[in-house]
């Protein structure tokens, strides 16, 4: 089992315009090694992601929890979620997309990484801005959706799509996992993305956990089931191992 040393820091990812912050993770003494964007809620880059990208590193990869708020300027009170909510809405699809574009391309620029492959992981919304990064940047090689949406209530000019009508779109190997008892993400919408995929002959692999509710992965919520999220873990160290260093 992976247990790197790692060095962790706050950076900054030039991206046009300017720049947005990110927790850059780097396992010490193994060389160039695959990189991992890590992608955070709707609560922001907050210690849970950190410490996803820390074990993204101990795994041996560089890991890269981004802050894609981070240019809005305004930081909520982290229990008020309506506030959250609202700084999220004024983050577009495409504007979520190009900064994780930005992510990979800074990653690709360390000698921590180099040409080495590139994924992103994302959590709820992040799993469907990883998702959404998937079907647009050629230079990502695998991406793992943990329980994020797949059909959207409503559509409008910040998010015209929903994830499923770009599934033709998708470039590289899909992880997804989802929580059978997910209020936000019904089993049926996950059940209907999977026959998408299949169709269009899509590099996929779907789990859902019976029992479990959203942000089950979570550590630090209330629906955390440690069982469910350690098995979605080893997953994904798999997944990755398999696409990025295969």
């Amino acid at each position: 089992m992976a247990s790197f040393e790692i060095d962790e820091t706050m950076v900054d990812v030039p991206v046009a315009g300017g720049s947005f912050k990110a927790f850059r993770a780097i396992p010490r003494g193994g060389g160039a090694q695959p990189g991992v964007i890590v992608v955070h809620d709707f609560h922001g880059l907050n210690d849970h992601i950190k410490d996803v990208a820390r074990r993204f590193a101990r795994e041996g990869y560089v890991g890269l929890g981004v802050d894609l708020f981070s240019r809005q300027g305004d930081q909520p009170d982290p229990s008020d979620a309506q506030a959250l909510f609202r700084r999220m809405q004024k983050l577009s699809d495409e504007e979520a997309v190009e900064d994780l574009v930005a992510a990979e391309h800074y990653l690709h620029s360390l000698p921590h990484v180099g040409a080495r492959r590139v994924g992103a992981a994302g959590f709820s919304v992040g799993g469907t801005y990883s998702f959404l990064l998937g079907c647009q940047d050629e230079m990502i090689r695998a991406v793992a959706d943990f329980y994020g949406a797949v059909i959207y209530p409503t559509t409008s000019p910040f998010r015209p799509l929903s994830p499923i009508e770009k599934a033709d779109n998708l470039l590289c190997p899909l992880l997804g996992i989802f929580g059978a008892e997910d209020p936000v993400i019904p089993v049926e919408q996950v059940h209907e993305f999977e026959e998408r995929l299949r169709d269009l002959g899509k590099d996929f692999e779907i789990h859902v956990y019976p029992g479990c509710a959203h942000a089950f992965f979570n550590d630090t919520r209330e629906t955390h089931r440690p069982e469910a999220a350690r098995d979605a873990w080893a997953k994904t160290i798999r997944f990755f191992a398999k696409h990025l260093r295969g």
